[in-house]
């Protein structure tokens, strides 16, 4: 499940081979292929994103409209907030051991010292529950940014307004020049095509219009969905407190999978949102 890494316990892939390939070419040469298909505006610097965590032929295309943003950067800390898809769990955890692997190479991981969040493999699954939403961001991560980057792992069990709350003050004591943060969150699921680009386009057009502080409660009206919602929010929230005028972040790209690689009669939508320092 796990293997020895130095002293400390790496995780090995979960979905390598089925979300991405398997192969380190393979996987890099589709990583290039699709940084190179988008083009992106200039915003400025960034301070994260909002990144979808489908399989890579299903949901790379718009991961990679946040992702183009990134080539040549460097950072010291990567902090990725996912949702739990398998595990259900209080409060936020991060990942026990010391190390992500993908087939790009492995990526030290740091804050587990923060006493708000418990080390723990629950939100980290391999085999008998094999979580996928934030294995997936890290080969594009591992491909755009300068090396010596470490990451802060983030798993959000029950999204609940308390959980939401603390991945705001966790995330807003990150969010700085020397650090990025990536949201990890796909939106609706498993409707119709045109039922779902209804759905999302509500989503969407929330953070457009500027109603974020709106969202959650389209959201317990199921109006919008999203799987990260949670971690979405702490991030949206701590964005209001950077400066005296909350940061509005900004749609790069929406499709869904019968856009990309699936058929149209039971698709999931895909954003990337940026929010960048002004």
């Amino acid at each position: 499940m796990k293997k020895e890494h130095g002293k400390g316990l790496i995780r090995k892939p979960a979905v390598s081979g089925t979300f991405y390939p398997k192969d380190r070419e393979a996987l890099s040469r589709q990583i290039d292929e699709l940084l190179d298909s988008v083009v992106v505006k200039n915003y400025g610097d960034p301070i994260g994103f909002v990144c979808p965590h489908a399989g890579y032929i299903y949901s790379g295309y718009t991961a990679a409209h946040s992702y183009k943003y990134l080539r040549g950067r460097e950072y010291e800390k990567v902090i990725i907030f996912a949702p739990s898809h398998y595990d259900s769990f209080h409060g936020i955890k991060t990942y026990a051991g010391e190390g992500f692997e993908t087939p790009l190479g492995v990526v030290e991981t740091v804050g587990r010292e923060d006493p708000r969040v418990k080390p723990s493999h629950l939100g980290f699954g391999i085999k008998k529950n094999p979580e996928h939403s934030l294995e997936v961001q890290l080969p594009f991560l591992q491909k755009v940014l300068k090396p010596g980057w470490k990451l802060v792992p983030l798993s959000m069990g029950f999204q609940n307004f308390e959980n939401i709350e603390l991945g705001r003050r966790i995330l807003f004591e990150y969010i700085s020049k020397k650090n990025l943060i990536i949201i990890s969150s796909d939106l609706s699921h498993y409707h119709p095509y045109d039922r779902a680009k209804t759905i999302d386009g509500h989503f969407l057009d929330y953070i457009k219009t500027d109603k974020i502080q709106d969202l959650t409660d389209a959201h317990d009206n199921k109006v919008v969905e999203a799987c990260g919602f949670g971690p979405m929010m702490s991030f949206f929230n701590a964005l209001k407190n950077i400066y005296k005028n909350p940061i509005k972040p900004k749609v790069l790209d929406y499709r869904n999978s019968g856009d990309t690689a699936g058929d149209r009669n039971r698709v999931v939508g895909y954003t990337s949102i940026g929010a960048f320092w002004e």
